[in-house]
């Protein structure tokens, strides 16, 4: 609960653009934060749904492909968060 809480108020003050643009920045560089209980959910299925997606991206191409995937989700998320919503509390 206290993450979540220290999560929504460091969104408040720095904007969700940049917000989401520094959590793709550290899920790609594979650092941890201590608001990561805020999306513990969420990082449970992608460690239990990510190995078999994974092998089957592997299996249909190669595994140096499948492990550019995840690579490029990151720098999506990076690159894409500027389209969110900037309203009131956005970047």
């Amino acid at each position: 609960m206290r993450g979540r809480l220290a999560a929504d108020r460091l969104r408040a003050r720095t904007g969700t653009v940049r917000f989401v643009q520094a959590c793709g920045l550290i899920a790609g560089r594979g650092a941890t934060v201590s608001a990561a209980a805020a999306v513990s959910t969420v990082g449970s299925a992608g460690f239990l749904a990510g190995p078999p997606i994974t092998g089957a991206f592997a299996e249909a191409a190669s595994l140096r492909t499948a492990t550019l995937v995840p690579l490029l989700l990151m720098v999506a998320m990076v690159l894409l968060a500027r389209r969110l919503d900037s309203g009131p509390d956005g970047g």
